[in-house]
């Protein structure tokens, strides 16, 4: 498993950590445990030591990930709930998961600035999240951010 991401540390300006499939069919439940907190450290590392073997910089490779789902509010719990249940996964899996990014603003900023802490993630690629929802993400997420709120 290993390889690939060594691979992205030699070569690659961009290494996109998303889950692993292992029968070719999107699955939800199948994809969480390769998208851990955990195991985006883990990938991480090894893209860094491809990067490090290679005579690269390894803070010059951008780490990206994938989320499946977003919902950011402020009263989230019915609606991270609802998620949970649609994938057929426990609220606590969901929570830990990059598939997923919920929770009121201030959460959703700390657990971005966690990954970018512990991972080193710089960019996430959103599934259609709707047009309320990026606005609201511009606004309550992205733009405290930009400004040094938290």
């Amino acid at each position: 498993m290993a390889f690939p991401f060594r691979l992205a540390g030699r070569a690659a300006d961009i290494a996109s950590m998303i889950p692993r499939q292992d029968t070719g069919e999107w699955s939800v439940p199948a994809s969480l445990a390769d998208s851990t907190m955990d195991r985006m450290v883990e990938k991480a590392a090894w893209v860094r030591e491809g990067a490090t073997g290679a005579g690269r910089d390894p803070a010059a490779v951008e780490l990206n990930t994938m989320v499946f789902k977003v919902a950011v509010c402020p009263d989230v719990a019915a609606r991270r709930r609802a998620l949970a249940l649609e994938a057929g996964v426990t609220e606590s899996a969901l929570a830990d998961s990059t598939l997923f990014l919920t929770g009121t603003a201030p959460e959703v900023r700390a657990r971005l600035l966690e990954y970018r802490q512990r991972v080193g993630l710089s960019y996430f690629s959103l599934f259609d999240p709707g047009d309320a929802q990026i606005d609201y993400l511009a606004e309550h997420v992205v733009q405290p951010l930009v400004s040094g709120a938290s």
